[in-house]
C-alpha cells in the first residue's frame, strides 16, 4: 500500500547569497565606486521626493496639482509643485525620487524629471523604482502558426539606457529578474535590487494561524515559498507549473498525488507567496485546484499589477473585425475576476504599483502595506551609510529601520 503524501516539514531556510557572485553584490560594489564621493553631500543635503508616478491605488487624487494629467491619460510631474517650493534653487544636492515605472511613459517621466533637476542644479538623482517597465521580458512564446520561437525586442536594455542618461544610480524594489541589474552593470550604472518579501512576511501575521501550509507555485529565483515557510514555521507544498507557450502561456498546475486530500484532512489554511500578480493565471489555477480542499486561501504578493483583458478575442485588420481566438480557447481575462472567489480570504499587497484593473469587487479581500515609511527609513539609513563598508550594509533591519533589504541572491542569466 502506497504511503500517504506528506508535506515538507518545518525547516530553517535562507537563499544562498554572495557579495561577489550575485548581481546585487556586484551592483553594491559599483555603487561604492561610482557614487562614494557623494557621501558627505548626501548626508548634508538630500531628501526623498514622492513623485506619485505610477504608485498608489485607483481613486488617487492630487489636489495640489503635483502631477499634470492630460486628456489622453498621460501625465507628467510638475517639478515646482512636487517639491512645494517656488524657488527651484532650493532643490537638494542629491534627490531620491520614488516612482513606479510600469510602462515606457512613466520611464520617460522619471528620466525627464531627473533631467530637469540636473538643469536646475541638482548634483545627483537616484530614482527608487517600485516597478520597472519590461522587467518581465523573460517569457519566450511560440508563434501559433509556424511553431517557431518569437523574437522580442530587448526593450529592457533600452529602459536601463534611458534611465542612465540623467540618473546616477537606481534602487529597484523586488525585481522579477535581475537582468535589468546586469544591463546596468554593463553601463557602469549601479542598480541596487531590494527584496520586498521580508516586509510582507513580517506584516502578515500569518505565523499565528493554526494549520497553515505554505504553497509554492514554482521555484522562482529566490524560492520565495521556502523563505515564507521557514518564516512561518509551517510545512511546505511545492507545485510544478507548466506554461502552454503555443497558447500564450496558459498555466497548468501539477499537484502531487494526495496533497490536496492531506490539506482537507488537516483543515489547512493555504498561504501562496509570489513576487507579483499580473493576469492572475497561476493564482486562478491554484485557487481552483484548492476549491473544496482548503479552509481558506491567503495570497502574498509585492506587486499587484492586476491586468484587465490582456488578449482580446478580436481585432480590426484590413478594415474588418476578425476573430483571433475561437470561443472555446483560453484567453486571459481580468485578474480581479479570477481572484474574486469566496475561499480566497485575503490578498496582502503593497502600494508599489497602480493596479491596471479596478479592485473594487475584491476590496474586502485586499490588505495594503504602505511603502512610503519603508522608503523613508531606507533613505534615512543611506544618508548616514552611503558607502557599503560591511556585509550587513542595507541588510540589517535593526540598522535600516525597515524589512526592505539589499538582495544578494544568486541568479544565472543568459546573455543577449
Amino acid at each position: 500500500m502506497a504511503e500517504k503524501w506528506q508535506p515538507e516539514g518545518c525547516f530553517d531556510y535562507k537563499p544562498e547569497v554572495s557579495l561577489t557572485e550575485s548581481w546585487g553584490g556586484r551592483a553594491r560594489r559599483v555603487w561604492g565606486e561610482k557614487l562614494g564621493s557623494l557621501s558627505e553631500v548626501v548626508r548634508r543635503d538630500s531628501f526623498l521626493l514622492e513623485t506619485e508616478i505610477g504608485m498608489g491605488l485607483p481613486g488617487f487624487q492630487d489636489p495640489a496639482g503635483r502631477v499634470i494629467v492630460h486628456k489622453d491619460g498621460s501625465c507628467l510631474p510638475n517639478l515646482g509643485k512636487l517639491v512645494e517650493i517656488n524657488d527651484l534653487s532650493k532643490l537638494p544636492a542629491v534627490a531620491f525620487i520614488a516612482a513606479s515605472t510600469l510602462n515606457a511613459e512613466q520611464i520617460n517621466a522619471v528620466s525627464g524629471l531627473a533631467r530637469e533637476m540636473k538643469e536646475n542644479g541638482v548634483q545627483a538623482v537616484i530614482p527608487i523604482l517600485t516597478s520597472l517597465a519590461h522587467e518581465r521580458q523573460d517569457h519566450k512564446f511560440t508563434d501559433r502558426t509556424t511553431g517557431q520561437k518569437m523574437n522580442q525586442v530587448t526593450t529592457l536594455k533600452d529602459v536601463i539606457e534611458n534611465l542612465s542618461r540623467y540618473c546616477d544610480g537606481t534602487i529597484w524594489l523586488h525585481p522579477h529578474s535581475l537582468r535589468g541589474v546586469e544591463f546596468g552593470l554593463r553601463l557602469g550604472f549601479p542598480i541596487l535590487p531590494i527584496d520586498g518579501l521580508g516586509l510582507l512576511l513580517h506584516r502578515s501575521g500569518y505565523q499565528k494561524i493554526d494549520n497553515l501550509i505554505e504553497l509554492g507555485p514554482d521555484a522562482g529565483r529566490q524560492d520565495s515559498a521556502r523563505v515564507a515557510a521557514a518564516f512561518f514555521n509551517c510545512p511546505l507544498l511545492s507545485l510544478q507549473k507548466n506554461r502552454d507557450k503555443m497558447n500564450m502561456g496558459k498555466p497548468t498546475i501539477i499537484w502531487p498525488e494526495g496533497s490536496r486530500e492531506w490539506i482537507r484532512e488537516k483543515g489547512c489554511t493555504v498561504a501562496i507567496t509570489d513576487d507579483e500578480i499580473r493576469d492572475a493565471g497561476t493564482m486562478d489555477a491554484i485557487a481552483e485546484g484548492l476549491k473544496g480542499f482548503a479552509e481558506d486561501v491567503r495570497i502574498i504578493t509585492v506587486k499587484a499589477i492586476m491586468s484587465d483583458e490582456l488578449r482580446p478575442r478580436s481585432m480590426i485588420k484590413g478594415g474588418q473585425l476578425i476573430q483571433i481566438y475561437p470561443e472555446n480557447e483560453w484567453v486571459a481575462s481580468s485578474a480581479v475576476q479570477k481572484l474574486n472567489k469566496p475561499w480566497i480570504k485575503e490578498i496582502l499587497i503593497t502600494d508599489a504599483v497602480q493596479p491596471l484593473a479596478d479592485l473594487g469587487p475584491i476590496a474586502d479581500k485586499i490588505r495594503i502595506i504602505r511603502l512610503h515609511p519603508e522608503l523613508e527609513a531606507m533613505t534615512n539609513y543611506l544618508r548616514s551609510n552611503w558607502v557599503p563598508l560591511n556585509e550587513s550594509w542595507l541588510r540589517n533591519p535593526q540598522q535600516t529601520g525597515t524589512e526592505l533589504s539589499l538582495d544578494l541572491s544568486i541568479e544565472a542569466l543568459s546573455h543577449g
